[in-house]
């Protein structure tokens, strides 16, 4: 969990950087040309990754019996102050990066004019 999360922290902080950089080296459309590309590549690569869901009867679901079931599981997990910590935890990160996201690059305008 540790190393998806830490990808995804670096995909925001490195990936508007990189794709800057290739869109004024090789013209606007590249990153997305390139990032189409590698999305063609990795796509056939998940189709063979192993499933891991347990597979149920279509004939037992319940929508009802799955939205009680969800409910008393996160009733569970809200009163749990380990769960309410890590929450909190995560909330301020979530908001620290909403920060940053908004706030740099008007600064960044703000320096380059």
């Amino acid at each position: 969990l540790g190393i998806s999360q830490s990808m995804g922290i670096l995909a925001f902080t490195f990936g508007p950087m990189l794709g800057g950089i290739m869109g004024e080296t090789y013209g606007m459309s590249s990153p997305f040309l390139i990032l189409g590309s590698l999305l063609c590549v990795c796509a056939p690569i998940f189709s063979f990754l192993p499933e891991t869901a347990k597979l149920q009867p279509y004939n037992t679901f319940s929508a009802q019996r799955a939205l009680a079931e969800a409910t008393s599981s996160f009733g569970e997990l809200a009163r749990d102050p380990n769960q309410q910590a890590l929450l909190a935890m995560r909330l301020a990160t979530v908001t620290g990066y909403s920060c940053a996201l908004t706030v740099l690059p008007l600064h960044a305008a703000l320096t380059w004019e």
